[in-house]
């Protein structure tokens, strides 16, 4: 049901100008956007809830990025990148490649705040969704190329590797005066 009504939301928004975007595209940056939305959001909570604490940025960066890991997997596999294999095996590695990914994003937004807030005397909230914008746009296509590979992609790469390999073979085979 929550899946039906997420799409509807999306295709709602998908007309106009927006149909020259690539609908995958357009859904990442839907749900995408949604879930950073929810990750600044926990994050604005989290920070002033805890703002006496001397680590509260810290403590509110991990609690944010924890919360929206699990639903930006289940939103980024289901909408946009929903041509990438379902096998089981494949996406518990999609979903280790998808943390490692948003974990190394998120550790680069955390740098991002605080070199802002120190260097620019930036207002952390400012810094966090600057920072965040940033991190946002550059990890769209490590998801899309690493963590979400379309099935053809691993085709081509697969075909290119046999293709590589028949040639080292061929190439070993004329060095060593082997002719196949």
């Amino acid at each position: 049901m929550l899946k039906k009504l997420i799409l509807t939301i999306i295709k709602f928004f998908y007309k106009g100008k927006f149909k020259r975007i690539p609908f995958n595209v357009f859904a990442y940056l839907i749900v995408g956007g949604g879930n950073t939305a929810l990750n600044i959001l926990l994050f604005t909570l989290l920070f002033f809830s805890i703002n006496g604490s001397g680590f509260a940025l810290e403590i509110a960066t991990v609690l944010a990025f924890v919360s929206t890991s699990i639903t930006g997997f289940w939103l980024n596999k289901t909408f946009a990148f929903s041509d990438s294999s379902n096998l089981r095996k494949d996406m518990v590695s999609q979903f280790g490649k998808y943390v490692f990914v948003s974990l190394f994003g998120q550790v680069l937004d955390y740098f991002m705040t605080k070199f802002l807030i120190v260097f620019f005397a930036f207002d952390a909230i400012v810094a966090y969704v600057f920072a965040t914008v940033i991190v946002v746009t550059s990890t769209y296509f490590i998801q899309r190329y690493f963590t979400f590979k379309k099935q053809e992609d691993k085709q081509v790469l697969y075909d290119l590797s046999k293709k590589s390999s028949s040639s080292y073979n061929n190439f070993d085979s004329q060095i060593n005066g082997k002719h196949s």
